[in-house]
């Protein structure tokens, strides 16, 4: 028997879904018409082996499938991708060819696939502005409000990041016109040239506190492990001694009762000259036991007390006026 199929119409892709999310059907609405050589419509029921190709003839066919089909004057109708479904990657946005067998008879030539079987393009979009669905790309996860990604670092200004957030030749602008970055116009925290500083420019810093007064404004306790040096006024001491004078050679043992960690206060040591017109500072946060001929030295600290020295030759008639610790001052924070 020498068969022909005519295409009638390739009518549609099932496009239809009953939600948002519901994937696209593999599926293509397929009807034509088989006669004999001699033009004569085809009768009852045929085994049909239908296949997609790349080119109109040779290759290997890119999907295929085989089917019973019921022929009624000479018309046919079936649903191609019930029994194998039709991948999207079928259809790359190249010319696809349809190849049809009848009982083990090729039908030729094949025929061309018209533009609506490229919708399966749809489920795989070359360029979408809205879908109503997109499969996770396992980079970015979205949560309510939220959209993050747990692996990996993300470069702004560059194609090799190297750290989690990797900007490159450009500010963080927060608000109002606050900055994270080098532009010398703007407030902004600035990291120095050896990356090792963190430098606020024309701004105050508050910790605890929305409304900072100074520079660094914290409002609760400050924990230091280690020395704090200071420049200028510091008050909200947990203990002063106020001035006191100690004979040259002598020392003297003052109770100040914090209790706590000793370990953790911070000291500061202060002198006045005999005059009252010289102020002495040093050793901050330091315990020193060494002690010289001039100056004085604090040491022998507990969480009761402090022991304060003064040299031996640190008298008013062996030094200038300016340089004698006639008078010494004991000023703690508690620290903790």
């Amino acid at each position: 028997m020498q068969a022909k199929v005519t295409i009638l119409a390739i009518i549609a892709l099932f496009m239809v879904a009953t939600t948002a999310t519901a994937d696209v059907p593999h599926m293509i609405n397929y009807q034509g018409a088989l006669t004999d050589s001699s033009g004569i419509p085809i009768e009852g029921t045929k085994e049909m082996k239908f296949e997609i190709f790349a080119n109109p003839t040779g290759g290997s066919s890119l999907w295929s499938e085989t089917r019973t089909c019921t022929v009624k004057n000479g018309l046919f109708s079936v649903v191609l991708g019930e029994v194998g479904q039709i991948d999207y990657s079928v259809f790359d946005g190249s010319i696809r060819w349809l190849q049809v067998t009848v009982e083990e008879e090729v039908l030729s030539p094949r025929k061309e696939l018209v533009s609506v079987s490229y919708a399966f393009k749809a489920h795989h979009a070359q360029q979408a502005d809205t879908a109503f669905h997109a499969p996770p790309d396992n980079d970015w996860v979205i949560s309510g409000n939220n959209i993050y990604r747990l692996t990996g670092n993300v470069g702004i200004g560059t194609t090799s990041p190297s750290q989690k957030l990797d900007i490159v030749g450009g500010n963080i602008e927060l608000s109002d016109d606050r900055w994270i970055g080098d532009d010398a116009a703007r407030p902004r925290i600035q990291f120095d040239s050896t990356g090792s500083d963190i430098e606020m420019m024309d701004a105050d810093v508050g910790i605890g506190t929305t409304s900072p007064q100074q520079k660094l404004h914290v409002e609760g306790n400050v924990l230091v492990n280690g020395e704090l040096n200071v420049d200028s006024l510091v008050t909200g001491f947990d203990y002063s001694s106020g001035w006191n004078h100690v004979e040259a050679g002598n020392f003297e043992t003052w109770t100040h009762n914090l209790l706590g960690d000793a370990s953790k206060y911070i000291v500061f040591f202060d002198g006045k000259s005999s005059d009252g017109n010289y102020i002495h500072q040093k050793n901050y946060g330091t315990n020193y036991t060494a002690l010289g001929y001039t100056g004085a030295e604090w040491g022998r600290l507990t969480n009761t007390t402090i022991t304060v020295w003064r040299g031996s030759r640190d008298d008013a008639g062996a030094l200038p006026p300016s340089d004698d610790w006639y008078y010494i001052r004991i000023r703690i924070i508690k620290n903790q």
